[in-house]
C-alpha cells in the first residue's frame, strides 16, 4: 500500500473527512486530497501533522507502509492502568497501530470486586480466557462461573458484568474485536 492510500484507509476508519483533517492540520482540502491519491509527496513536517491530526505516530505510519503493522510489547514495556476506583487494573498487550481491528489486554480484578462493563458495542466480538483465580460472568441473562484455564465468547452482549468471588487477584486476557463499519 502507498503512503497516501493508508493515509487515506486511516482517515476513512476515524470518520474523519478530508475537511477534518484539513481544518485540524492548516492545510488545504485540495492538497490533503492530492496527498491521499500520491499525487504530491508531502513532506516529513507536513506528515507529522498529518498523523497528529489522524492519532497516529508517524513511525507507525511508515511501518504500516513498508510491511503492514508489527507491534512487540515486552512484558515490562506493557500501558497500564488502574479503573473503577482501584478494583480492575488494564493492561494493553499491543501498541496503537493503523488498521487495528482487535485489542488484546490481560484485566486483573482485585479480590472481591465487582465491575459493570455495561453494554459492549453492535458487532463486536469478545473472547475472555482466565489466567489466574475464579471469575463470575453475567452476560445478558446468563451466568457464568469461570476458573483457571476456561474461556468466554461472547457477541455483542446487552449486558456485561464480571466478579472476581475470591479472596486472591483474578487475571484473564481478553481479546475483543472492534464492529467493522
Amino acid at each position: 500500500m502507498t503512503l497516501g492510500g493508508k493515509l487515506k484507509q486511516l482517515r476513512l476508519g476515524k470518520k474523519m473527512t478530508l475537511q477534518d483533517v484539513a481544518e485540524g492540520t492548516g492545510y488545504s482540502k485540495a492538497l490533503i486530497s492530492r496527498i491521499e491519491n500520491d499525487s504530491v509527496s508531502p513532506s516529513i513536517a507536513s506528515l507529522a501533522e498529518i498523523s497528529r491530526v489522524l492519532d497516529i505516530r508517524l513511525d507507525a505510519l511508515f511501518s504500516a507502509v513498508e510491511g503492514g503493522p508489527v507491534s512487540l510489547v515486552k512484558k515490562n514495556q506493557r500501558k497500564s492502568r488502574t479503573l473503577m476506583g482501584g478494583r480492575l487494573q488494564v493492561e494493553s498487550l499491543r501498541e496503537s497501530m493503523p488498521g487495528i481491528k482487535m485489542e488484546a489486554l490481560i484485566r486483573t480484578f482485585e479480590a472481591g470486586a465487582t465491575v459493570d462493563m455495561g453494554r459492549s458495542v453492535g458487532g463486536s466480538e469478545e473472547w475472555w480466557h482466565v489466567l489466574k483465580g475464579k471469575l463470575k460472568a453475567a452476560i445478558d441473562e446468563r451466568t457464568f462461573d469461570l476458573s483457571e484455564g476456561d474461556s468466554l465468547y461472547m457477541l455483542s452482549a446487552n449486558s456485561r458484568k464480571w466478579q472476581n468471588p475470591a479472596k486472591a487477584r483474578a487475571s484473564a486476557l481478553v481479546v475483543m474485536t472492534t464492529p467493522v463499519l
